[in-house]
């Protein structure tokens, strides 16, 4: 049965792989494979390099060369990645557990909706999603031998990482966790680790993309950023503390609560037996964390460093655990009331809905848990996947209190959960456009392991019977997994048919969950049958392109995030498809209205659009859509009254 089960996951994998049409990232690997066929790099037209997956696009290029379809190619490289994961996968679950939980979790993780959708995204989720699994595998295996035998594997993985994905940088820092963990020092590999970590940053902040391509941004676009405050490259916590000297009330109440910190902190350290700079910092950073209202944070880190034994001796006594919780509490409560007292601190949010009682609460919770975005990504993963959170979270929460009582027992199983949070904290660290499942999709089935492993053993303590501990476990575990979002028959049976593909019986959360899909099919092979010699074609979407014979025109507002990104030549050119670029609503209206020739415009819904009600102003244009209504086609017929001015 398991075998069944298992080998029907790889068949859906593999069901019409390449039936569908590119979605929009996986657009740009495909066009940087076809430029290293052309340029031997992923070099655009107008200068500067797509460096993002470049491992993968140099696997991919080798398949197009010998004349695999574009949509095959891209995706059979994740689809078989997602395979050598199942291997890595049963290991760590034995490891932890027991066969019948390394089974389990490889059963559900061949049967996922999500797992099997992101196998077949070209993009590089799904194979750095391997290699993470791979690495802590290894990982694993250095930590129960207290020593570096593997040490070389984490290094290389780590190392070829980096040029698949900016989530490299993770696993280069993860690097460094084996010599705190282990409490010993191998001077070759910690170089060789902070070379490899120096690499990283530099890779991935190096701008390759617009390298020998200035200049790149119109007058209006640098206008517009110049205006702006400078991002971080990280998430900044929102800190209460600079507004408490406002007033002087509170500057004296905030000094006796530093105070009181730094009592705890002296006390604390005190009670450790490994006094050293180390643990010194990692006490003071608790200490920090309550002054700074970061109680999220100091949360989190009181669970890694307590999972990975990094603080011993009487820190974790009754007596200090009291004390502790003590002026966690007195800090909390007078964050609190700072909060509520105290109006300085508004502008850290600029979406307050509310500033009544409840209001405000909600916004001091955001600012004292959220950080880095904790609370947002389990709020994502709780409205697309809510059962299999609620469940999750039960369950880990469970592990932990059983971790904690047992203090010495399950090292391995406490150590990789401190690696789980450990590196959920890292990836949210990064300042993105977005916060969406997918960036924390590679921990995903670990996590599974770990909540399978809570519940057999909570099953294990409830019941002797070993049979009635294993019947109860693979009845619970699947009817769950059954009933959550991430299973569907129907689903896996019809994944390469429009209706899932371009995810038409999703809400808006679950499509971008699974990564949002539009129908590009349909409205491209309309022009393509329409379409005469002298026509101007337009876009506003890049995958469009790869199905159009040609791309005249490309329109696309400067206001936009993404705008940088596309713009090349002074603003004349998008980048992608070196078509002319059209970066403003005067232009496009004068385009239209002014057109001496019949215009095609292939529309996706964008925000500059709706503030010109683009779709209600030219509706009698309007000529075709795709299947799920979002692409929709314009055609301009060329006017007879046309003049050159």
């Amino acid at each position: 049965m398991m075998a069944v089960l298992i080998a029907a996951g790889v068949f859906f994998r593999f069901k019409g792989l390449g039936s569908n049409t590119l979605a929009l990232d996986e657009y740009y690997i495909i066009k940087a494979a076809d430029n290293i066929l052309q340029f031997g790099l992923p070099k655009f037209i107008n200068g500067g390099y797509y460096e993002r997956g470049i491992l993968m696009q140099y696997l991919i290029a080798p398949l197009l060369a010998i004349g695999i379809q574009p949509e095959f190619a891209g995706r059979i490289i994740p689809v078989l990645s997602n395979l050598l994961a199942f291997p890595a996968l049963y290991l760590i679950s034995k490891r932890i557990g027991n066969d019948l939980i390394a089974i389990t979790s490889v059963i559900i993780f061949s049967l996922s909706i999500w797992e099997i959708e992101f196998a077949r995204f070209a993009r590089m989720y799904a194979p750095f999603q391997a290699l993470f699994l791979w690495y802590v595998f290894f990982l694993i295996k250095d930590f129960e031998g207290k020593y570096f035998n593997n040490y070389k594997w984490l290094l290389l993985i780590s190392f070829t990482s980096i040029f698949l994905y900016e989530g490299s940088i993770f696993l280069t820092i993860l690097n460094f966790v084996p010599f705190a963990v282990l409490k010993k020092v191998n001077i070759k590999y910690l170089l060789l680790s902070l070379c490899v970590f120096i690499f990283a940053v530099f890779f991935n902040k190096y701008n390759f993309f617009t390298l020998n391509s200035a200049p790149i941004f119109p007058p209006e676009y640098l206008n517009e950023v110049l205006g702006k405050v400078a991002n971080y490259p990280i998430k900044i916590p929102k800190l209460l503390f600079p507004d408490a000297f406002n007033s002087s009330l509170f500057i004296v109440l905030t000094s006796i609560i530093a105070i009181m910190n730094l009592f705890w902190f002296l006390y604390s350290f005190k009670c450790l037996k490994t006094k050293n700079l180390l643990t010194a910092v990692l006490v003071f950073l608790f200490a920090l964390a309550m002054l700074f209202n970061q109680f999220g944070l100091f949360l989190l880190l009181f669970m890694i460093l307590f999972l990975w034994n990094m603080l011993d001796g009487k820190f974790y006594s009754k007596k200090n655990i009291i004390i502790t919780s003590t002026v966690f509490s007195i800090n909390l409560i007078y964050w609190y009331i700072f909060g509520i007292s105290n109006k300085n601190w508004y502008h850290l949010f600029s979406d307050f809905s509310s500033f009544s009682l409840w209001g405000i609460t909600k916004r001091l919770l955001i600012a004292f848990f959220n950080f880095p975005d904790t609370y947002f990504t389990l709020n994502n993963y709780f409205i697309t996947l809510p059962l299999l959170t609620i469940f999750s979270s039960i369950f880990l929460i469970i592990l932990f209190i059983l971790l904690y009582k047992r203090r010495n027992n399950d090292d391995v199983t406490k150590f990789v959960f401190g690696v789980v949070i450990f590196m959920a904290l890292t990836a949210n660290l990064p300042k993105i456009v977005y916060v969406e499942t997918r960036y924390t999709y590679f921990l995903v089935p670990i996590i599974l392991t770990l909540v399978l492993y809570s519940m057999y053993h909570l099953l294990s303590f409830l019941y002797r019977n070993q049979l009635i501990v294993n019947l109860l476990f693979v009845i619970i575990v699947f009817t769950t997994f059954y009933l959550s979002n991430d299973f569907s028959f129907e689903h896996l049976f019809n994944i390469d048919k429009p209706e899932f593909n371009y995810r038409l019986k999703y809400d808006n959360y679950f499509k971008r969950h699974l990564y949002r899909r539009w129908d590009i099919k349909t409205p491209t092979d309309f022009v393509k049958n329409e379409l005469n010699n002298n026509d101007l074609i337009m876009i506003n979407e890049n995958s469009m392109e790869y199905y159009l014979p040609r791309v005249d025109y490309f329109n696309f507002d400067y206001k936009h995030h993404a705008f940088g990104a596309l713009t090349v030549n002074g603003g004349k050119n998008e980048r992608w498809s070196n078509a002319k670029l059209i970066y403003k609503n005067e232009q496009l209206i004068n385009f239209i209205e002014t057109r001496h020739t019949t215009i095609w415009y292939l529309v996706f819904p964008e925000e500059w659009l709706h503030e010109i009600n683009f779709s209600e102003k030219y509706k009698q244009y309007l000529v075709c859509e795709g299947i799920d209504g979002l692409v929709k086609v314009y055609k301009f017929p060329i006017k007879n009254n046309y003049k050159i001015n």
